[in-house]
């Protein structure tokens, strides 16, 4: 068939503009299909089955897709699913939506190491702070309201990080790349404390000891960075965030630089080990001193749906989720 193709082509959303909180989608929007991603829980298993059910009964021109261990789940309850088991960058789905948490968005990331749809976003986990909406079962009016183009999307900004083995400091293939949309952490593997130099645009920043850093985007900036003492900073505010994690030096503070500095991470001593994770991911290999990293912004960046507009969502799920700046008797 020559469905994916035709996909290709009528997917023209609006790229977000980087200096705006929220951007609407063109008048020319006609998705024609939808990929639900959902996480392993019963609960979740039943929304999908719920939601695609409605989607063909209500909108029976829209193609369903699922994952493929998904599909295998659901391949005896007769469900209109086809499969979508490797992704593509140049042919995607018009939209995704997502039936989970936190970790299911960080999920669709890891999907599309490129250009990434629209994600239409619903509560399903423990904490939702990255979700739009709080309520799953409100999925008709979310969904017609996606495929009638009346809404707008949040622009969240990834970085890309590139790790050199064995070679510093002179570059060479071997290497891994991999987008982030949360976090990457270096850490350190025992008992000592990790050394490690930070290096920005070129020209050495610091060397911090401690049990290591993190760099993390505005998204991730109310995550592992938050913990660590780092400022919680709006999505469409484009930075890039350094967290140290117990950091030996108390004057060293968070920072955060812009979008466009490139950061270099070395550990700082041949004796020192240190593992890396982003996104909940972890490198099977440890670093040692001859291995670097390069982190910059990514060229591919997230669009949410809002559930009302980017400032709202934020603001609403810092103070409800996060209770910012309430005391115990302000906590319902």
């Amino acid at each position: 068939k020559m469905l994916f193709r035709t996909i290709s082509r009528r997917n023209k959303y609006k790229k977000a503009n980087p200096r705006q909180i929220s951007t609407r989608k063109t008048n020319n929007w006609q998705p024609k299909s939808v990929l639900i991603v959902r996480k392993d829980s019963i609960r979740a298993k039943e929304m999908v089955k719920s939601v695609s059910m409605w989607m063909q009964k209500e909108h029976p021109n829209i193609d369903i897709f699922v994952e493929k261990d998904v599909q295998n789940d659901l391949s005896s309850q007769n469900l209109p699913f086809k499969s979508i088991s490797t992704f593509d960058p140049q042919i995607l789905p018009d939209f995704v939506i997502s039936l989970g948490g936190d970790g299911t968005l960080l999920h669709i990331s890891r999907l599309f190491s490129k250009k990434v749809p629209p994600i239409l976003t619903f509560h399903m986990g423990s904490l939702g702070f990255l979700n739009s909406y709080d309520n799953p079962d409100s999925y008709p009016l979310a969904i017609n309201r996606v495929l009638e183009g009346n809404f707008t999307m949040s622009r969240r900004m990834r970085l890309e990080a590139t790790i050199f083995r064995n070679n510093y400091p002179h570059k060479n293939p071997i290497k891994k790349v991999f987008p982030y949309l949360n976090e990457l952490v270096l850490t350190r593997c025992d008992s000592q404390v990790l050394g490690i130099q930070c290096s920005v645009n070129g020209k050495l920043l610091t060397t911090t000891y401690g049990d290591g850093l993190i760099l993390a985007t505005p998204t991730g900036s109310t995550a592992y960075s938050m913990s660590c003492g780092g400022s919680m900073v709006h999505p469409s505010v484009d930075s890039l965030l350094i967290t140290p994690i117990a950091p030996t030096s108390l004057s060293f503070r968070p920072l955060i630089l812009p979008s466009t500095s490139k950061i270099t991470l070395r550990v700082d001593s041949n004796n020192d080990d240190a593992t890396i994770s982003w996104d909940g991911q972890s490198l099977s290999r440890k670093l040692t001193g001859k291995d670097w990293i390069e982190v910059r912004k990514s060229r591919h960046p997230i669009h949410t749906i809002d559930n009302q507009d980017a400032t709202y969502d934020w603001t609403k799920n810092i103070k409800d989720l996060l209770y910012w700046n309430k005391g115990l008797s302000g906590r319902k």
